[in-house]
């Protein structure tokens, strides 16, 4: 059902961004991976699949906020996650990380704490095939990484390399606003997540929808979500303010697909802050049966664009969000709450730069007009597949 009901296109990073979010990261990036790796220094080398993972091409996705407890719990229950009741917060709709089944039958993942130091190696094997020991009672594994014999990640060579911090010091090199805390020894830690393309021919394949992902499908969707709607990701994000997207070939050339960046004044992001800490309070009210009280904000927000040519697009917005219930009908809003919804709404509105001004002058163009007829975008905090008037 998970696969039926999402398609293999620009939900598996939606929902991925969705999470990063929710999780309070600031930045996400997704990454091609094409490189192939030793398989001696593993968990357990003479496991034959979980060796071949080593020598798969791949999806890693990145994000500078490290896995709680809590968090590392609910993704282990496959197609419900733990935010079900929790309307303030953006993923509460969609399935989360489930969606890395549409590329991989056994996507694995390394939390880093404060410091970066690697915690917890978690890998999880529904079809039973690729993770050593894995059985029907516990479909996966998780090794904790650092125990009285000090940190076992440095004997595990191998295994850890695909989630290397030279990696991201590289890609730093060539877009220095992302990995900014590295230079700070990551103070929130941060999650890197391996999706191997990888498919199952066990009989208990629970994936029979999802089709063999490669290295030329995981890259045109890069294309198309940073064609499509990378530029307009950021409007409505709660924390999330830089999303990139990179290649790296079988031959280790680094290469960049698209870079997103959203940048606020102080008193935006104070704006922003304080919103979402209201979203919180209001639906914690809620929940008490306490008097909720409604709150809007204005501020100003600037995105950059950088694609794969390595040409560059500013655009200026006025951003408006409003949380409110006074208005609302009492069962209504007790309906809503129970669906998971909050009385929330936002508009972007771009606004044009000098030089376009100029331009819309000199062609006696009729601003109002031209805005009036022309189609906008439609959202749930990323952009939806509908425009209205």
């Amino acid at each position: 059902n998970i696969l039926r009901n999402y398609h293999a296109d620009g939900s598996i990073f939606k929902e991925f961004i969705q999470n990063a979010d929710d999780a309070g990261a600031s930045e996400i990036v997704f990454i091609l991976d094409q490189r192939k790796f030793k398989d001696k220094m593993l968990f357990d080398p003479s496991h034959s699949n979980w060796k071949n993972l080593q020598q798969m091409p791949s999806l890693l996705v990145f994000n500078n906020k490290k896995f709680t407890e809590e968090d590392i719990v609910g993704i282990t229950k496959l197609g419900k996650g733990i935010k079900d009741n929790s309307p303030e917060t953006i993923g509460r709709f969609g399935i989360g990380f489930n969606v890395a089944y549409h590329v991989t039958d056994c996507p694995v993942f390394v939390s880093h704490s404060e410091g970066g130091r690697p915690d917890h190696f978690c890998a999880f094997d529904p079809t039973l095939e690729f993770v050593p020991g894995s059985n029907r009672d516990n479909p996966g594994q998780r090794w904790r990484l650092q125990g009285e014999s000090g940190d076992i990640s440095r004997l595990l060579e191998d295994q850890m390399a695909p989630f290397s911090t030279e990696t991201l010091k590289r890609l730093s090199s060539m877009c220095p606003k992302f990995f900014q805390q590295l230079s700070k020894k990551w103070p929130n830690g941060f999650a890197f997540f391996r999706l191997p393309f990888a498919r199952s021919k066990n009989e208990l394949r629970c994936i029979k929808t999802a089709e063999e992902m490669t290295a030329g499908k995981m890259r045109a969707l890069f294309l198309s979500f940073c064609n499509e709607i990378g530029e307009n990701c950021l409007l409505f994000l709660n924390s999330v303010r830089k999303i990139a997207f990179f290649e790296i070939s079988d031959k280790n050339k680094y290469s960049l697909v698209g870079s997103f960046t959203a940048t606020l004044e102080k008193r935006g992001t104070r704006e922003c802050e304080n919103f979402r800490s209201e979203m919180h309070s209001f639906a914690s009210s809620f929940k008490s049966d306490l008097p909720m009280v409604s709150s809007s904000t204005v501020y100003d927000l600037t995105t950059e664009t950088i694609d794969r040519h390595l040409d560059h697009k500013t655009q200026h917005w006025v951003i408006s969000k409003r949380l409110g219930a006074n208005d609302i009908i009492p069962e209504l809003l007790t309906t809503a709450f129970q669906c998971s919804f909050l009385p929330l709404g936002g508009v972007a509105a771009y606004v044009p730069d000098f030089t376009e001004r100029i331009s819309q002058k000199d062609k006696k163009k009729d601003f109002k007009s031209d805005s009036s007829s022309s189609k906008s975008m439609v959202y749930c905090y990323l952009p939806l597949p509908h425009t209205s008037q």
